[in-house]
């Protein structure tokens, strides 16, 4: 549909569009309070615990050890196998390195084994 079109005299003034006020004196604030630095959320929420890649003895499936694993602490699967230790220290050090976490190690017995 055409929009209809108006018709003005020279008197007569199209409508003056409505005076607003600029949007800084639109409201005045109330008693301006202080800012004060927000605190991030992350302190708020408990960082999780960075997981570290460990080393330990690998069994098979009659439960003899037949060399050592690469797996992610609390992980349920081997990242790689290996037939000896240091292949397995040298693989983990270089993966610990790539992701920024710890490494940890454990004897042919389970124990830990310090650095």
């Amino acid at each position: 549909m055409p929009a209809k079109a108006v018709k003005t005299t020279k008197d007569e003034k199209p409508a003056a569009k409505k005076e607003t006020k600029p949007k800084a004196e639109a409201k005045p604030k109330a008693a301006e309070k202080p800012k004060t630095e927000a605190k991030p959320k992350a302190a708020a929420e408990p960082k999780e615990k960075a997981k570290k890649q460990m080393v330990i003895p690998h069994k098979n499936a009659k439960g003899e050890q037949d060399g050592w694993q690469v797996k992610l602490e609390g992980s349920s699967k081997a990242t790689k196998v290996f037939r000896t230790k240091v292949e397995a220290e040298a693989y983990a050090k270089e993966l610990s390195k790539k992701q920024g976490v710890g490494m940890i190690r454990q004897k042919k017995d389970g124990k830990f084994q310090k650095k």
